[in-house]
This record gives structure tokens, sequence and C-alpha cells, in this order.
């Protein structure tokens, strides 16, 4: 009975059945070299290159789902979460196989790192990655604020949801800088590494100037580091994708 009550328990915490919040880990860490591709070779529309990615991402998929989806009876969201992630990549793939555009696989497949993102923080599983997904919305809303805008078009509305975002997207990107980003759990070469790090630098900077423009009260300043605070971002993100099956 004292055996069985210890068992309830531990499936009330959310502990996983027969691995431990390491071993996870590094299986997510190798799911997301395949989808973190998938999901930047699908926004470029091409349509050859995507086919492979998705062929990729189902096959680790379809692995990763098979050793955990029962793994974590305690948590009533987690095959839930499971079931949602597999319907976003069966979509995806009937997308690039189909004559739609390849674009709207991408979209398919957007909100995948959010529900992973969510399944481990009910978990307690600490994720490098999940700081930038979390940056990634109010860094969206900036960006699309300014986009494509000129002085001229940029009204004070735009300014407004800027300078009403900014604080959030300054806060989560402190959250960035502050986590473990160490290379051996996220599978980085030394290279890849050291790239990350100057990119997180590189980001701070931008933020910093955008707040610089915003205080200024320079339309133009403003337009430009808006929108220049996302190609930072993507080349981090996008270090943690393997890209070699799509290279030469």
């Amino acid at each position: 009975m004292k055996r069985l009550s210890v068992l309830l328990l531990a499936l009330g915490a959310g502990l996983l059945m027969g691995f431990s919040k390491s071993e996870l880990r590094q299986d997510m860490v190798k799911l997301d070299k395949a989808y973190i591709a998938a999901l930047a070779v699908t926004s470029q529309d091409k349509a050859a290159e995507s086919r492979k990615a998705m062929e990729i991402l189902t096959g680790s998929w379809k692995g990763f789902k098979g050793r955990y989806y029962d793994a974590n009876p305690g948590d009533a969201q987690w095959r839930k979460d499971f079931d949602a992630a597999d319907h976003m990549i069966a979509e995806a793939g009937r997308i690039v196989a189909s004559e739609r555009k390849v674009t709207d696989a991408h979209e398919a497949l957007e909100d995948m790192r959010m529900v992973m993102m969510k399944l481990r923080a009910r978990n307690d599983i600490e994720y490098f990655v999940d700081r930038l997904t979390a940056f990634h919305e109010p860094m969206e809303a900036i960006v699309l604020a300014a986009k494509d805008k000129t002085p001229e078009t940029f009204t004070d509305a735009d300014i407004q949801r800027i300078r009403k975002t900014l604080p959030e997207a300054e806060r989560l990107w402190t959250r960035v800088m502050t986590g473990n980003l160490d290379g051996a759990t996220y599978q980085l070469e030394a290279s890849q590494l050291e790239r990350a790090r100057k990119l997180i630098q590189t980001e701070q900077q931008a933020l910093a100037a955008l707040k610089a423009a915003l205080a200024a009260g320079d339309k133009p300043g403003v337009i430009k580091a808006a929108v220049g605070i996302k190609p930072n971002f993507a080349a981090l993100f996008m270090t943690f994708g393997d890209f070699t099956p799509f290279k030469g």
C-alpha cells in the first residue's frame, strides 16, 4: 500500500515513467534539430527541400512520440499536446505533398513550438529554446508594426504599439541572456556556440537601439531598428536546427 502511495504521488508530481528529464531533454533537442529545419525551409517556399525536411521531421517525431506518448500519465494535458503536435506535422506533410503553397506548411508547423514550450513549462523542464520562443511573440508584434512602413505611413498608433510592447520584449530577452546555453546539452559545435553567443549580444544591442530611437522620437530610426530586431533572432533560433541535409 505504501509503495502504491509513493507511485501515485510521483505521478501526481508529473514525473516521467521510466525516463529522466535529462534523457527527455536530449531527445527533445534531437527532435528540434528536425523541427526547426522544417520550420525554416518551409518558410522559404522551396518545394523539394520542404518535402525532404518534412520526411525527416515526420520520422523524428514518430520515434519521439512512440517513446514518450505514455511517459507522463500525471500530466492530463501531456497526450493532448502530443496529439496536437502530431496533427500539425501531419497537416504540414500533406501540404508539401500537394499543390498548395509550401509556406502554408510553415504556418501549420508554427504553433508546435508553443505547444512543446507549454508542455515543458508544466513539467519543470528547463529548455533554452523555449526562452527564444517566448520572446518571439513580442518581437514579431514590434516588427509587424514597422514592416513596410515609411515615415509618412508610420502612425502614432504604430509607435505606441512598439512602445507598449518593448518592455515585455526586453524582459524576455533578459531571460534569454541569463539562460544556460550549454553547447553539449543542445548539441552545438564550438563555432555554433560562439556564433549563438554573439547573436545574443547583437540582439541586445538591437533592442537598445530601438529604445534609443523611441526616446529620440526618430521615426525613420524607429522603423529601421524595429525591423532590425528580427534577423539576429531568426539566425539564433535556426542555430538549433540541423540544416546539413540541405547543403550542397
